[in-house]
């Protein structure tokens, strides 16, 4: 079964500085209520796929403009054909950002020690007591904590990203995430996007307003120096793709 649901050729915003193709993987062992992919998500069989090969091919033609790949889910570390599809990917010379949740530490650990990848973005969901019902499902966390000290102990640039979701993050739940994430870590906040999510009802949820938003930013720095924002508005209230900027501490 091909693993590989999705490909966009050229991204000038998935990886900080670079010009990248973005590679899309099916299936996730996760349930968030308001992730926004939830066609890969739910319907790894249903989706049309992509070979390795196919894929490899269309880099190729793009290496001479390409910096890189971005490879984001669903989950991609749950597939076992993802470390040699990598390791192909470095041979044309190009950077590989890998997009994960940090479910699976023992094949995150194999790429890094590999030195396979190049920037890694790790999904930090909520506060540990929250941690199920955010990612809608039963969650080990030792696999989460494992993964958070993996990139804190390895040189791989790295940041790790919360999706402020009221109600899934609060302000009680800030400091308890900066504690998890260690004092040094790279954590990024962006707005959450009450918009085609996997359960319903969030979709009829209100995001924080700006005023809100500035609070929980304040609250997270104020604990942890190291915290980046990428929001759908700045604190003057003009609005811009959360995805495009990045408002550095």
């Amino acid at each position: 079964m091909d693993w590989i649901k999705g490909f966009v050729g050229i991204s000038l915003i998935e990886y900080p500085g670079k010009v990248t193709s973005v590679v899309f993987t099916g299936g996730c062992p996760f349930r968030c209520p308001f992730c926004h992919n939830g066609s890969l998500v739910l319907g790894q069989t249903g989706l049309s796929g992509y070979s390795e090969e196919v894929i490899l091919s269309r880099l190729k033609l793009r290496s001479g403009f390409c910096d890189g790949i971005v490879i984001s889910g669903g989950e991609p570390l749950m597939h076992s054909g993802l470390e040699k599809f990598i390791r192909q990917v470095k041979e044309m010379g190009l950077l590989v950002k890998l997009e994960t949740n940090g479910y699976f530490p023992e094949p995150l650990s194999r790429l890094l020690e590999s030195r396979l990848l190049d920037f890694v973005s790790m999904d930090l969901k909520t506060s540990i007591n929250k941690y199920n019902q955010a990612a809608g499902v039963y969650v080990d966390w030792w696999r989460i904590e494992h993964s958070i000290a993996l990139l804190n102990n390895n040189p791989v640039d790295h940041e790790f990203r919360t999706t402020l979701v009221p109600g899934l993050v609060t302000r009680s739940d800030i400091p308890e995430m900066a504690m998890v994430l260690g004092r040094d870590s790279k954590w990024v906040l962006q707005s959450f996007r009450p918009k085609e999510t996997l359960d319903p009802a969030y979709s009829l949820l209100a995001p924080y307003n700006e005023k809100q938003t500035a609070e929980l930013l304040s609250l997270a720095r104020s604990v942890k120096p190291n915290v980046k924002a990428r929001f759908d508005f700045n604190p003057e209230g003009r609005h811009f793709n959360q995805k495009a900027v990045s408002i550095n501490a």
